[in-house]
């Protein structure tokens, strides 16, 4: 078999489950794993012939696809922000918009020109697969991380990645949820805390792909119709208390509750709170700002002054 007859085998089985450029791209995700293949090598070597166990490797992972499994599952793993993470059906595929929040993240440092030798506390709530963690502490000088999740598997992925490119990152599972947060029920002190919390809503469930539905897992994903901003309530009132004066919040959000995140925050006494927009030109990010730190005030009450608040594009 040749390698132009493989491409052509798959985009014969999968042609109703991809579109043409979601197609294109699982076709050189597969080779880049099978073949080590670079995009040029997938343009230049399409004329030569494969070997027995190649193709029998093929036609495995073909047959994993045509059931609607996501061919990071299937490959076991997804590139984000340059590194190439472990993922099974125990963490979320890591997301084109999540990268967006990283490199947002990571130019705020930039103009901040951190000294060198100033640790930068980070806290990672909700962390999965990891890559936001392992991407912040690989690219930030001297960041201290810490990374959150509920999910003992979960975490178990999380360290794997962490070893695979050596990132000393403290992971604790812990639910969010709970207002006594095991290990930080004494007040800590982060310079940041970044969260891409569960923000689908139940009745999002009709606009998502079986690729989605049936094993992306669902408590990383959902949240009930009835309180959609739970995750983002309980964290901000945990910032009051955990993040340093000047410290900052970042958020991925549902699209749909910009505004409604806006107000909380504000209402929760953070400033300088800010909504950006992803490629795709939808509400998918906010930052805010914990300008002071007033040891009456409770997490929750709302007799701060109201943050200012600025769209980017």
């Amino acid at each position: 078999m040749k390698i132009n007859q493989v491409v052509q085998l798959y985009k014969d089985a999968l042609n109703d489950i991809y579109d043409q450029g979601e197609l294109a791209q699982v076709i050189f995700l597969v080779f880049e794993q099978v073949k080590n293949f670079s995009k040029i090598d997938f343009v230049l070597k399409r004329d030569e012939a494969i070997t027995t166990e190649e193709e029998k490797r093929f036609k495995q992972i073909l047959s994993e696809l045509k059931t609607h499994k996501p061919v990071q599952y299937v490959l076991g793993s997804a590139w984000f922000y340059g590194m190439k993470f472990n993922v099974n059906e125990n963490v979320l595929i890591p997301r084109q918009e999540t990268e967006e929040l990283v490199n947002w993240i990571m130019q705020d440092i930039k103009d901040k020109s951190q000294e060198p030798n100033n640790e930068l506390t980070i806290l990672d709530i909700c962390t999965g697969s990891g890559c936001i963690a392992i991407s912040l502490k690989k690219n930030v000088l001297n960041a201290s991380v810490i990374a959150l999740d509920i999910s003992e598997a979960a975490l178990a992925v999380a360290n794997e990645n962490a070893k695979k490119y050596d990132a000393e990152i403290q992971f604790c599972q812990t639910d969010i949820l709970l207002h006594n947060t095991s290990p930080f029920t004494a007040h800590s002190s982060f310079n940041m805390i970044v969260s891409n919390p569960p923000y689908v809503l139940e009745t999002e469930k009709q606009l998502m792909t079986k690729k989605e539905l049936d094993y992306e897992p669902h408590l990383a994903m959902f949240v009930f119709d009835t309180d959609p901003l739970i995750f983002y309530r309980r964290i901000s009132e945990f910032g009051l208390v955990n993040l340093k004066p000047n410290g900052k919040l970042y958020f991925e959000i549902n699209e749909s509750k910009g505004n409604e995140i806006v107000a909380l925050l504000t209402n929760s006494g953070y400033s300088e709170i800010q909504l950006k927009k992803d490629l795709n030109g939808k509400d998918r990010m906010i930052a805010a700002k914990l300008k002071t730190k007033n040891k009456n005030q409770e997490p929750g009450t709302k007799n701060q002054k109201p943050g200012t608040i600025n769209n980017i594009k």
